[in-house]
């Protein structure tokens, strides 16, 4: 962390002097090159209890031309160092390289896919760079250069100009020494390095030219980065969303930001961050209740429309155009609206999105514990099957029984086919949350048992009637 170097990965190069002040908190280091160029590092550790100062090293890098001519430097490059995975089973998309404005470049990123080729290294040029960062699932090593004035030129008050990334695989040994199983997927060992290059700069006989880096070690908390000047909570990637969802990023990175602070909030009261979450998603299902009551009837009035509807089904077979015609016709006569029991759920995901975009990045959840669950961050496995070694955990089998019984609850509707394929949402969601933050199956499981919990109790209402509209202009 915080080489300088002018090829970036370059670990090459002259010794450095070192030397240590233990009273002012800094250490520094020194060497000339072959050109004379004198280069001078020094780390500060601040004196300061502020919540922005915290995890904080201050390095000053200066160049100075010893010799009698003027010379070029083309660059230099400040390293962040390394990041790897935090778990034995973290997803290979937690671990990356970000910089401001950029998207979250994550080690699968290297390995291609359908629709690209393998790639060495991750580059990018641009001009005014704030910061560059690596990081894991849930901290980050983050360099920011500091706007200063030492320079007369104005040279130091240059940001980065370019970014470099490149992945590396951890070897056995050092993985085993961290106290984790080389058996399993392999494709978790992978680490990765990054650099933040600054701009070209030429020296007169004597000059230096010194320029400043904050360098941050510590926890991706989005609390605490944001009070950083130069957006650097960004380094979380709440709205680096990839794949058929990119659009959707600037929503599910809003949702996600307003939903752990809502977390902090509530668990600042109430001091259990699972208490917390179930707090929340009841604040969420009583704010969407009177729409779910709506959409429940709306789903009844086209449970009494089904007979109806097999007719036309029925007589229409052949011709499907016309089929699709006369159901819609129904529909219009009868004022009923197909997708009226489906806007709670359309309201519902981006939150869900945004629960799981959030939950897997919320440094705040670690080792949060709630009944058998040992970290509402990781999943909630409470032993292996015996020669298998496949994990169980209990939250997923819990949302999935819940959503069999929130579907068997709910009134049918809608074609036969289609409902036989609704009956595979829970798998689909076992999917999602199987191997994931023990967190977001809490919460679902916690919607579905409201969900529930609002069938039964409006089972008992008047049932809606079905009446065919009149036509404009006629009398009953």
């Amino acid at each position: 962390i915080g080489a300088v170097t002018e090829v970036a990965g370059d670990g090459t190069g002259a010794p450095f002097a070192a030397s240590v002040d233990g009273d002012g908190g800094t250490v520094t280091f020194e060497r000339t090159d072959a050109r004379q160029i004198q280069l001078t590092k020094k780390f500060t550790v601040p004196k300061s209890t502020a919540l922005d100062q915290d995890y904080i090293v201050n390095l000053d890098v200066t160049f100075t031309n010893r010799s009698s001519q003027p010379v070029n430097v083309p660059g230099y490059f400040v390293h962040t160092g390394a990041a790897a995975p935090v778990h034995q089973r973290d997803m290979p998309t937690y671990t990356g390289f970000k910089f401001a404005g950029g998207k979250f470049i994550d080690v699968t990123w290297f390995q291609g896919g359908w629709f690209s080729s393998d790639h060495a290294t991750f580059t990018a040029a641009r001009e005014n760079i704030a910061w560059a960062a690596v990081a894991d699932q849930y901290f980050t090593t983050l360099i920011t250069p500091q706007v200063t004035a030492q320079d007369p030129a104005g040279q130091a008050k240059q940001r980065g100009a370019s970014v470099w990334a490149k992945p590396f695989v951890i070897q056995d040994d050092v993985w085993k020494a961290t106290g984790r199983s080389t058996e399993g997927n392999t494709a978790v060992r992978r680490g990765i390095y990054g650099a933040l290059g600054m701009p070209a700069f030429a020296l007169e006989p004597g000059q230096s030219l010194t320029q400043s880096f904050r360098i941050y070690a510590g926890p991706r908390e989005y609390g605490r980065l944001r009070l950083f000047p130069n957006e650097e909570a960004d380094v979380l990637g709440f709205s680096d969303v990839g794949g058929l969802f990119a659009f959707l990023g600037p929503f599910i990175g809003l949702f996600s930001k307003l939903l752990l602070f809502s977390l902090n909030s509530l668990h600042a009261w109430v001091g259990s961050y699972a208490v917390a979450i179930i707090i929340l998603t009841l604040i969420i299902k009583a704010l969407l209740w009177p729409m779910q009551t709506k959409a429940n009837r709306s789903m009844k009035r086209m449970q009494l429309l089904q007979p109806k509807m097999t007719e036309i089904r029925e007589k229409y077979k052949d011709d499907p155009a016309r089929m699709n015609t006369e159901v819609m016709k129904l529909y219009k006569d009868y004022g009923v609206n197909p997708l009226g029991g489906c806007l709670p759920a359309l309201l519902q995901m981006p939150i869900f999105f945004g629960f799981y975009n959030m939950l897997g990045k919320a440094v705040e959840l670690r080792n949060s514990k709630f009944l058998w669950v040992h970290d509402l961050s990781l999943p909630d496995t409470i032993f292996q099957l015996p020669g298998f070694g496949f994990p169980v955990n209990v939250l997923p089998l819990c949302m999935a029984a819940t959503m069999f019984w929130q579907m068997s609850a709910s009134p049918k509707s809608g074609d036969p086919t289609q409902q036989k394929m609704l009956m595979f949402m829970p798998l689909i969601f076992v999917m999602f949350c199987y191997n994931y933050a023990s967190a977001l199956a809490l919460y679902l499981t916690v919607q579905n048992l409201v969900s529930v919990l609002q069938l039964y109790a409006t089972r008992n209402q008047a049932p809606p009637t079905l009446q065919k509209k009149l036509a404009p202009g006629k009398k009953k």
